[in-house]
């Protein structure tokens, strides 16, 4: 490596050879390439050209898609996957469940408001002042009761009235 701007960089030399695949550095030599690689940005970036213009790739080791292979294959991964697809499936039921037990509740609740008639009044004075109250709650309720079938009637025709 040769000295430059009080940094040592590989030299050119070193590159030539690398370039045209001549050097085989050893062990130690090596290292102390890829480690001044790995803090150099200049030199990382001219090897990234260099492999670039040259169409060198680095391939994965040949066992590693078989390593991945046999892990997918394990029952244990197997099961992960399952678990957590069902687990979506499962969670979208119980969700549409619980619309469906909410909705359920609610056109009962406006259903038997809507049956119920006035209470029985102990004093005639307030008896005007409660049926209107009443009359009031069914008519919301009815209003209701007939938007939300008229939703349901919706959804079940796929969107048409």
């Amino acid at each position: 490596m040769q000295q430059e701007n009080n940094r040592k960089h590989i030299a050119k030399e070193t590159w030539a050879s690398l370039e045209n695949g001549r050097m085989v550095p050893d062990r130690e030599e090596l290292m102390n390439l890829l480690g001044h690689i790995g803090e150099c940005t200049g030199c990382a970036e001219r090897l990234a050209d260099m492999m670039e213009q040259d169409g060198m790739s680095i391939e994965p080791p040949a066992y590693l898609k078989d390593q991945i292979r046999e892990r997918i294959a394990q029952t244990d991964v197997q099961v992960a996957v399952t678990i957590k697809h069902t687990s979506k499936n499962i969670r979208l039921l119980l969700y549409s469940l619980k619309v469906g037990a909410a909705i359920a509740v609610s056109i009962l609740t406006l259903a038997l408001t809507t049956v119920a008639g006035p209470a029985n009044v102990p004093h005639p004075e307030n008896t005007h002042r409660e049926e209107s109250l009443l009359t009031k709650l069914n008519q919301s309720a009815a209003s209701i009761t007939n938007k939300l079938n008229d939703m349901a009637s919706q959804i079940m025709n796929g969107g048409k009235q």
